[in-house]
C-alpha cells in the first residue's frame, strides 16, 4: 500500500490510500499530531479500509482547532496485518491566520 496525494482542505489534511498489490488490503488506522516541542497536540483513529487490489480511496484527518501557530508534524500510521504497516510523516506550518501549509511528506 501507499499514502499520497496530500492536501489541506477545510481544515483537513487529505490523502489517499493505495493497494498497489494483488489481494485485499486490510488498513487500519491512526495518527497523532506533534507540536515543535514534541508534545501530542491530538491523536485519534483513521476508519480501517477494505480495499480491493489495484484501488485507492480517499481519506482525512481533521486537525485540532487548538493547534497552535507554528510548526507541528502529523504521523499517520495504517496497521496492514501480518507485521506489515505503513506510515507516513506529514511537516506542517500553521500562521496566525490560522492557514495551514504542508511543508514536507516524509516515509
Amino acid at each position: 500500500g501507499k499514502i499520497d496525494n496530500f492536501a489541506f482542505e477545510n481544515n483537513e489534511i487529505r490523502a489517499e490510500l493505495a493497494n498497489a498489490g494483488d489481494v485485499v488490503l486490510i488498513a487500519q488506522g491512526a495518527f497523532y499530531i506533534m507540536d515543535d516541542k514534541g508534545v501530542v497536540a491530538d491523536r485519534g483513529r483513521i476508519q480501517t479500509f477494505y480495499l480491493p487490489e489495484k484501488e485507492k480511496v480517499p481519506f482525512s484527518v481533521k486537525l485540532p482547532a487548538q493547534l497552535k501557530p507554528g510548526r507541528s508534524t502529523l504521523v499517520m500510521s495504517f496497521d496492514l496485518g501480518e507485521g506489515k504497516s505503513l506510515v507516513k510523516e506529514v511537516e506542517l506550518s500553521k500562521d496566525k491566520s490560522g492557514s495551514v501549509k504542508i511543508l514536507k511528506v516524509k516515509d
